[in-house]
Order: C-alpha cells, then structure tokens, then sequence
C-alpha cells in the first residue's frame, strides 16, 4: 500500500514510487494549453507546425505507390515550417523515439515542382541539413534555404539509414504541405 499522493512508476525496469500532484498538474496544464492557443497550427513566429508521418513520397509530394507509400522507422515529430522575411524559407524539425545514435538527412522541399524533376542536395528548390539522434532517440535541426521564384507551399522528408540487412533506412514525411 502507498502512502496518499504517491503512486507508482516505472524506470527503466525498476519500480518506483513518486508524488502524483506533479503529475495531475500537468495533465492540468495540457488540458489548458490548446485551448489559449488561437490556432494550432501557426506558432508566434509565423511557422506552420505540420506533424511527420512514417510516409514515403516522391518529390511532388504524391505518396509512392510502389513502395506501398509506408516507410520504416518508429519515430514520431513534427516541423515548423514558413517563409521568413527577405526571401527564405525555414523548416525547425523536432522528432524523438528515433533510433538512437543515429543520422538523419533532412530536406526542406519547396513546390510547385515537375512531377519529373529531382529533389536531390543542391537541386532547385532543395534545402538539406542533418540531425542527429542522441542516445535517447531525440533529434532537432533547422534548415533554411533561398525561396525559389514561384514556390507557394513546402514539405520536409527526413530519411535515415538501413538497419543492419536492410533495404531502406527510416522515412517520415510531413502529412500536409505548409504555405510559404
């Protein structure tokens, strides 16, 4: 039997004991914050704040059909991506449950693009930067790059490496397309 106020909680394999009014009053504080938020999905800074999905697509941001559209990976996040005054595009990009010890490359992807035309580093419309992912499977990087003539909306793909014997590493793409 635990004293009132404590309850149990897990770390790592171990039990242990802690007090739970730290705990309700967060769960407090969550349940308050959206609704203070005018709009969730713009920030303070004018950045649109998209989630990543465990998606692969094609540089037109269409979803690819032959890979079965699904990438690898448990990873969760989201980005904030925007325009940023004086013709640049920015894209801050926070994920945890990554593999950890881990690489990721991470491209900013502006559009309208040719369904045809390559989303590689150093191609027209392409920003690219890389996170790491540290022990615990936390990772965050900005990217920033020049706004191309006629790019109205942006995404972000974040791809990191095969695991040992396999084929294709992790992929997360966001869910929609941010206006910048």
């Amino acid at each position: 039997m635990l004293p009132a106020g404590k309850m149990l909680c897990m770390v790592g394999h171990r039990m242990c004991a802690a007090a739970s009014a730290p705990v309700t009053a967060v769960l407090a504080m969550a349940a308050v914050a959206p609704m203070a938020a005018a709009d969730p999905g713009s920030s303070a800074s004018g950045l649109e704040m998209i989630p990543l999905q465990n998606v692969i697509r094609q540089c037109d941001f269409v979803v690819e059909q032959f890979l079965m559209g699904r990438g690898n990976g448990t990873g969760s996040g989201a980005v904030e991506i925007g325009s940023v005054g004086d013709g640049t595009v920015r894209a801050d990009v926070r994920m945890q449950t990554l593999r950890p010890n881990t690489t990721y490359r991470v491209r900013l992807i502006q559009l309208p693009r040719p369904s045809v035309a390559p989303c590689n580093p150093g191609d027209p419309g392409v920003a690219t930067a890389t996170m790491f992912a540290d022990f615990a499977g936390n990772g965050s990087t900005t990217i920033t790059g020049r706004r191309e003539p006629g790019a109205r909306q942006a995404w972000v793909v974040v791809e990191g490496p095969p695991v040992p014997g396999g084929v294709r590493g992790d992929v997360y793409s966001t869910v929609t397309l941010a206006k910048i």
